[in-house]
């Protein structure tokens, strides 16, 4: 018998085994192996601009930008200019999600600055929506315009606000017109849409010591409890514009927006008479019906929902 000393033969059949796994790896990470960035793709972008009152506005500039680029200075993607029907498109290409900064801006409207999402992925085409501008020459303390989308179909802006004594006057579709006991006219309603995207807009003339209540009511489920269309897919977007332009924002389904989801009636902000300071409330209330003057005029629940104080 011959005996072959120092070899043991499992020994040699793991470093075998070994080598392989090491041989094959190097294999995988062939550097030639290299990651490939997504292909540039066209996006189709399209909205409209119109007057707070509704009418449409030919010869709009939208400037598009990048938010990651320089804003400002020309350094914009395009720039659609809106045609006699106030709608302007275009087409966008990017290689990652991005958000977009758009400008509008038109000689004797107040310029408007809006932002949107734009995805990489799924649906190739991205409807901004209505933007809607009131003129420079609209000589009020405040202008409150609100647009959303196609669904609901009937949003409504209620404004409420002090009369000058112990009462509160109360705009809405039903009551355009906000008077102070003097007889003067404190607010007014100037457009009511009833068929999507709006605009509703409300000129707040003066402002007299006491509170002023901003609120969005869904008319398109008037009393309907458990109703979540407005929070969820209208898409609802308050803009306060003093006579410089655009003095705030806000969004419904934005990052700053209610966490409640169900609800027909948002309670959006308020308004120091004394100071011109502007508070964001962000309240969503539930099963609301237009006439109850006590939920948009006063601020403590009653019945669940509001109570006089």
């Amino acid at each position: 018998m011959i005996i072959m000393k120092g070899l043991d033969v499992r020994k040699g059949s793991i470093i075998a085994a070994a080598g392989l796994i090491i041989f094959l790896g190097f294999l995988a990470c062939d550097d030639r192996q290299t990651f490939e960035p997504p292909e540039p793709i066209d996006k189709y972008v399209y909205g409209k601009v119109t007057d707070d009152a509704g009418n449409p506005l030919k010869n709009v500039t939208v400037s598009i930008y990048d938010s990651r680029a320089d804003f400002g200075s020309g350094n914009y993607i395009t720039s659609p200019v809106t045609n006699a029907e106030g709608e302007w498109s275009d087409t966008i290409t990017i290689d990652q999600s991005t958000n977009l900064r758009l400008v509008y801006s038109h000689t004797g409207y107040l310029d408007l600055i809006a932002t949107a999402f734009l995805s990489i992925g799924p649906p190739d085409t991205l409807n901004i929506g209505t933007a809607s501008i009131p003129p420079t020459d609209m000589d009020d303390e405040f202008r409150v315009v609100l647009t959303w989308g196609s669904s609901p179909s009937d949003l409504d802006a209620h404004l409420t606000g002090p009369k000058g004594n112990d009462e509160r006057f109360h705009i809405y579709w039903n009551n355009k017109i906000g008077q102070s006991v003097d007889g003067d006219i404190v607010a007014r309603l100037i457009s009511d849409r009833r068929g999507g995207y709006g605009p509703e807009s409300i000129a707040i003339k003066q402002l007299l010591p006491g509170t002023y209540r901003f609120s969005v009511h869904n008319y398109s489920a008037n009393e309907v409890e458990g109703d979540s269309s407005l929070v969820v897919r209208s898409n609802a977007k308050v803009r306060v514009f003093s006579d410089d332009g655009v003095a705030y924002e806000f969004d419904i389904a934005g990052e700053d927006g209610p966490d409640e989801k169900i609800g027909n009636t948002w309670r959006v902000f308020e308004i120091n008479g004394e100071t011109g300071t502007i508070t964001y409330v962000n309240q969503i209330f539930d099963g609301i019906g237009f006439r109850e003057d006590d939920m948009f005029r006063f601020d403590e629940l009653k019945h669940d929902r509001l109570t006089i104080p």
